[in-house]
């Protein structure tokens, strides 16, 4: 009885701190990790073996390799890119083909791109289109928003959030998604989506903003010719760094290739370090990329996680969820409420932090049931990244929120569409790629 009225307060605490944006995330850990420890509930091996966990250091490498990007100018190539293939476009239809263009380079760079990063390297040359083509830079900042939040959950590395959730499987000794594990249902929801988004464009309000000139738009950098040398030289080693890294982790989703037994976030650890051994970047670019809040944060969760499946509260809420719904559509029932208390969570605090509040209640609730859990738990993951509904819904939410003057009913009013139609491709298609029993 003890040990369950301490899950409750630690459970409390947890949302507490990951619910009030004043109080640091990586508080999660230092504060939960000891009182986890000095209480019992959790030996002292378990909590220092999550930062272990491999999906926690799939999170640092993506997040290394982002922040590098922006340094060598990477994702500037993206805008400038995007600039071009929309250069030409005219004609009655030139809005509708438009935002196509938009939203497939979008979507595509989103997969194996951090979204905040894609969008963010789209700013500049969202500017110029809006001038050029005298649509409302609100409108566009919010289309690419949601176009690459449909992208980023068509692979595991598309957005934390996935990620996350495979960190949620792998420590309850659950095997882990692959990569393309997301596609099933990420891509169906993305065309869907993308269809949606491109034919109902006039749902997402214009504003009179053509024109206006603010301190958000990002100062175009000067080059000399030795810096485009430089910058040169970095973008050659993270593209040979990078994309080989995600060519291992493609690799490893096939049976013949795990045979090697390549440890694919090694590697990825490994290009890292060449990265500075071949002097592309100095190791305080290197080490600013190492987002030691987000990696607090993730096995702070991880440690909430494993106490909630593995003490009488896991095993109480699982036992009592059961008992009230029961019946033979329970699953179905069961995969809806998660999905929906999800997608609510999620509006109002950090995507990871809503994954991480329910993920241990599904992967409970499917244990009791004698369920495989994986279906649940990338509903979780799908919805958790369903920040449609609110300007602070995600962290690329929050950040492009300066480039706008969308408020959060123009959010709804374009967003909630996105939610249903992610909400029936997961209920139809998940039960059938990850069976429930």
């Amino acid at each position: 009885m003890l040990n369950t009225i301490l899950c409750i307060l630690i459970s409390i605490a947890f949302v507490y701190i990951l619910a009030n944006p004043k109080v640091p995330n990586s508080l999660l850990f230092l504060l939960l990790a000891p009182i986890l420890i000095l209480t019992h509930i959790l030996d002292a091996a378990t909590v220092w073996g999550f930062f272990a966990n491999n999906s926690l250091h799939l999170v640092m490498i993506i997040s290394v390799y982002a922040s590098l990007m922006a340094v060598s100018g990477f994702d500037g190539q993206i805008g400038e890119t995007f600039e071009h293939m929309t250069r030409n476009i005219n004609g009655k239809n030139r809005e509708r083909g438009l935002f196509g263009i938009i939203f497939v380079l979008a979507a595509l760079c989103s997969t194996i791109m951090a979204n905040s990063s894609v969008t963010m390297a789209m700013v500049p040359a969202l500017y110029g289109i809006s001038r050029r083509m005298k649509i409302s830079r609100s409108k566009l900042v919010l289309f690419v928003i949601y176009a690459s939040t449909l992208g980023g959950a068509c692979t595991l590395i598309g957005t934390d959030t996935n990620i996350f959730a495979n960190a949620a499987l792998e420590e309850a000794g659950i095997t882990p998604f692959a990569m393309f594990d997301f596609a099933w249902v990420g891509v169906p929801i993305a065309i869907l989506g993308g269809i949606y988004m491109v034919l109902f464009h006039h749902l997402n309000k214009s504003y009179d903003d053509l024109e206006d000139d603010d301190d958000s738009m990002p100062a175009p950098r000067e080059r000399t010719d030795d810096m485009a040398r430089v910058m040169k030289r970095q973008q050659t080693g993270i593209f040979l760094g990078f994309f080989s890294f995600i060519l291992i982790l493609l690799l490893n989703s096939f049976d013949f290739f795990k045979a090697l037994d390549i440890n694919a976030y090694a590697y990825g650890y490994l290009t890292i370090g060449l990265l500075y051994v071949f002097k592309c970047f100095s190791w305080k670019e290197v080490l600013h990329g190492f987002n030691f809040e987000r990696m607090f944060m993730i096995v702070g969760l991880l440690a909430v996680i494993k106490m909630i499946t593995n003490s009488s509260l896991g095993s109480w809420i699982g036992a009592l969820l059961e008992q009230s719904i029961g019946g033979s559509t329970s699953m179905y029932f069961i995969f809806t409420v998660l999905f929906i208390v999800t997608v609510i969570i999620t509006q109002f605090m950090n995507n990871m932090a809503a994954c991480g509040v329910i993920s241990p209640i599904a992967i409970t609730i499917a244990g009791t049931l004698g369920a495989d859990p994986r279906a649940f738990i990338m509903a979780i993951a799908i919805a958790a990244g369903c920040g449609y509904m609110t300007p602070f819904a995600s962290g690329t939410n929050q950040r492009m929120s300066v480039f706008a003057k969308s408020t959060i009913v123009d959010y709804m009013r374009y967003g909630w569409p996105l939610i249903i139609i992610t909400y029936l491709c997961a209920l139809l298609i998940l039960p059938h790629v990850f069976p429930f029993f």
